[in-house]
């Protein structure tokens, strides 16, 4: 695990110093207003931002939920590259958090596979947010196919446990990568004065600038190794 952590840190790293003008913004009236937003905000108004960030980089760490309805269900998985399970859920019903989301929602799953350096785990999914913040209806989903290539459910990087047994169940983990990007986070207060194309340190593509390019439809930058390899 203590590699693990390293490894990504180490790569966190060199793609936000050395990766993030992956994106070179065009002039246009969406970035304007972007930026005339961004520039406005004042001196306390940056430190309020910083500080929400760095609750919701923290609480996006810990995974949590409690799951209701028909299912026989146990996975254990650290990452998706050394995992093991399988099971059904019936369109049960889940209560807890997701990313920056709280609520319920439905899930109907069936599950199985071994994944130990290859990976044969297999997924049907079906997510549909019920009640909760209005960020938890951002995670309705639907998918089938190999596990690894999907994170809509599980991170590649996660590590936990999610077992139903007749009518009762709950899921607990931890998330390696949310881990590396807020320590990335704390790590970059002096960003907070960095201008509207400056650099964040913000692997996940989460927090409050992130969401403002969303609003302007404006693209994320992209922490890639393809974009490591050309700069």
């Amino acid at each position: 695990m203590k590699n693990i952590i390293l490894g990504l840190s180490a790569l966190a790293l060199a793609a936000t110093t050395g990766c993030q003008h992956s994106y070179k913004y065009t002039s246009s009236e969406e970035y304007e207003e972007y930026s005339r937003e961004v520039n406005e905000w004042t001196g306390s108004e940056k430190m309020g931002i910083y500080l929400k960030d760095r609750a919701l980089d923290l609480a996006d760490i810990i995974q949590f939920d409690l799951s209701f309805g028909d299912g026989w269900l146990v996975n254990a998985h650290a990452t998706k590259w050394l995992q093991a399970g399988g099971g059904y859920l019936n369109h049960g019903i889940r209560w807890g958090l997701l990313k920056r989301a709280y609520g319920t929602w439905s899930d109907d799953r069936v599950e199985g596979g071994l994944a130990a350096g290859f990976n044969l785990y297999w997924v049907d999914i079906t997510r549909i947010p019920i009640w909760g913040t209005s960020t938890l209806f951002e995670h309705e989903f639907a998918y089938e196919g190999p596990d690894y290539l999907s994170n809509h459910d599980r991170h590649w990087s996660d590590v936990g446990l999610n077992a139903h047994v007749a009518f009762l169940g709950a899921n607990v983990g931890v998330s390696v990568f949310e881990l590396v990007d807020a320590a990335l986070g704390f790590a970059a207060f002096p960003s907070l004065w960095a201008g509207p194309a400056g650099p964040e340190m913000d692997i996940a593509d989460d927090d409050t600038r992130a969401r403002l390019r969303e609003k302007y439809e404006l693209p994320h930058y992209e922490y890639t190794l393809e974009h490591f390899g050309q700069h």
